[in-house]
C-alpha cells in the first residue's frame, strides 16, 4: 500500500487591525505534474488553537513559486479582509472575508 499526500504550506498570515483575528493563506502543491495548486484561506481568533477553513480553491501555477504578486492579502477594516489571487495569464479572482458576524467568504471576479 502506498500513501500519498499533498504538501500544504503557509503562504502568509495577517492579524486584523484590532488584533482579534488572524487570516492565514496556505498553498497546497498538487500530487501530479500540471495539476493546479490549491489555495486555502483560514480564519482564527488570535491565540486560538484551531482555525476555520473559509475557502479552498484551485490556482494555476506556471512552475514558478508563488509570490506576493500572485497572492495578496490584507485587512481593509477590523471586520473585512481581501485576498487577491492573480494566476499568470488567467483572470484575477478576489476573496472577500467578513468576520462581523459568523466568518464568511465570497469569491468574486477581479481583485
Amino acid at each position: 500500500m502506498i500513501a500519498c499526500s499533498a504538501t500544504e504550506s503557509e503562504f502568509d498570515s495577517v492579524t486584523s487591525p484590532d488584533g482579534k483575528y488572524v487570516l492565514t493563506v496556505t498553498v497546497t502543491e498538487p500530487l501530479v505534474p500540471h495539476a493546479k495548486y490549491k489555495v486555502t484561506v483560514y480564519i482564527a481568533l488570535n491565540g486560538a488553537p484551531h482555525r476555520q477553513e473559509l475557502v479552498n480553491t484551485p490556482l494555476a501555477n506556471d512552475g514558478v513559486p508563488f509570490t506576493a504578486q500572485n497572492i495578496g492579502l490584507r485587512w481593509i477594516s477590523t471586520t473585512t479582509a481581501l485576498v487577491c489571487l492573480r494566476p499568470t495569464d488567467l483572470p484575477d479572482r478576489g476573496i472577500r472575508i467578513d468576520v462581523s458576524a459568523t466568518p464568511s467568504a465570497e469569491i468574486r471576479p477581479g481583485c
